[in-house]
């Protein structure tokens, strides 16, 4: 998967508060020291049930989810195989909103649907508030319909969801790309499997 373009904008003006909103604190989820073959297998039987992994694909995965600290057995991070043979690790878009929290810096977020004339929706815009010594930043994303629906798969069909939910979809988008702009550190080369299309 190519990266989407970041055309977040990173909004420039920052506002002083009176008080910043405390943000809420999350325990981050643990992983084993080592993985046992137990735990192993019940982790690869949900992300990887058709034992499409390569040995080092499942050492990769696993490594990488331990180093963000996600659990597999909850669907925050799982694997998926692309055209060609490769596989990358993706978040779901909890683990996203998750890894942001940790930093004790997340603000508000807002989704804000576009619709043309017809009522249809063209594109979903999202900003993300990062709180860092009593200031925020804002940074957000629009996600365009045309550049995130996903091409009719082998199947020759557009992923239902898509199709029924398109608006969720589209906001999963532009969060996850939000996000991305205002914690870079954190977030940085991670997506989600709304962003990859049908590839």
């Amino acid at each position: 998967m190519s990266a989407p373009e970041q055309s977040a904008s990173t909004a420039g003006a920052e506002r002083s508060l009176a008080a910043a909103p405390a943000a809420g604190e999350v325990q981050p989820w643990t992983p084993p020291t080592e993985w046992s073959p137990g735990w192993q297998k019940l982790a690869l039987d949900l992300v990887d049930p058709e034992g499409k992994l390569t040995p080092f694909e499942t050492a990769y995965f696993f490594t990488r989810a331990r180093a963000l600290g996600l659990d597999p057995l909850a669907r925050q991070v799982f694997p998926m195989k692309f055209k060609g043979g490769r596989m990358e690790p993706f978040v779901g878009i909890h683990g996203i909103r998750m890894l942001a929290e940790r930093t004790r810096e997340r603000g508000s977020e807002r989704p804000f649907p576009i619709y043309d004339a017809e009522g249809r929706l063209t594109a979903v815009r999202v900003t993300v508030e990062r709180v860092h010594g009593g200031k925020v930043a804002e940074f957000e994303f629009t996600a365009q319909m045309k550049e995130f629906f996903p091409k009719p798969g082998a199947s020759g069909k557009v992923p239902d969801s898509w199709v029924d939910k398109p608006e969720l979809m589209l906001t999963k988008c532009a969060t996850a790309n939000a996000y991305r702009a205002a914690f870079p550190e954190v977030l940085g080369g991670l997506y989600i499997a709304e962003e990859a299309g049908s590839e």
